[in-house]
């Protein structure tokens, strides 16, 4: 009697079995998923005066992701993209918003990066070039011997004058960095003349949505 009402016990156990089972996988599944969900949390933009805005983009903790800022301009209920891949500071003063970032996805402009001024209606103006032929032509100096040389970082405003910091392309070891490097400052309408005859002559392209205009 107790051989045939044992396996009739197991049978009428599997099934219940089977249901903690799959309880306890959806409660599993539902803990995971609600942890990706509290790590991958939206994080409060970061406002920077006349209109613009830094957005981080696709952060998650949880996954060690650290996502990219992104530059952003609200006029009136509209919101339009700036920049899509920002590096270090951004700064605005008077309607003007200067600030480096990517040209592309790579690494590599983390170290070597472009500046921008965009100011108005946009679009991005990188001005590197620009600022590079501002420096020669003040300092005297032939400008075909540092084109393309010099990558502008820390860029600041105080009292109406732009200043950064040029550092030599590639990246130079940190014992030569006293010696590769310059300081650029222009007054703020002489940088709006710079980025007003790069719109002019440069060319017009698109990164991930944003619009720039580069130098020849």
């Amino acid at each position: 009697m107790l051989s045939t009402v044992l396996p009739l016990t197991l049978q009428l156990s599997r099934p219940r079995q089977l249901e903690q089972m799959k309880s306890k996988k959806l409660l599993v599944a539902s803990f995971i998923a609600a942890t990706l969900v509290s790590c991958s949390q939206q994080f409060e933009d970061i406002e920077l005066g006349d209109g613009f805005y830094l957005h981080l983009k696709g952060a998650n903790t949880l996954l060690h992701m650290p996502g990219n800022e992104q530059l952003w301009r609200k006029d009136g209920y509209r919101r339009h993209i700036v920049w899509p891949y920002i590096v270090g500071k951004t700064i605005v003063s008077d309607g003007v918003a200067v600030f480096n970032g990517g040209l592309t996805d790579d690494r590599e402009w983390k170290g070597n990066p472009a500046l921008f001024v965009f100011y108005k209606s946009g679009p991005a103006i990188e001005v590197s070039e620009g600022l590079t032929r501002f420096y020669a032509e003040k300092e005297n100096k032939p400008y075909a011997e540092l084109r393309e040389k010099y990558a502008y970082k820390w860029p600041s405003f105080k009292n109406g004058v732009f200043a950064v910091s040029g550092t030599r392309k590639p990246a130079w070891r940190v014992s030569d960095v006293n010696s590769n490097w310059i300081d650029v400052s222009v007054k703020i309408e002489d940088l709006i003349r710079i980025a007003n005859r790069i719109k002019a002559e440069g060319d017009r392209r698109k990164y991930r949505g944003a619009e720039y205009i580069i130098e020849r």
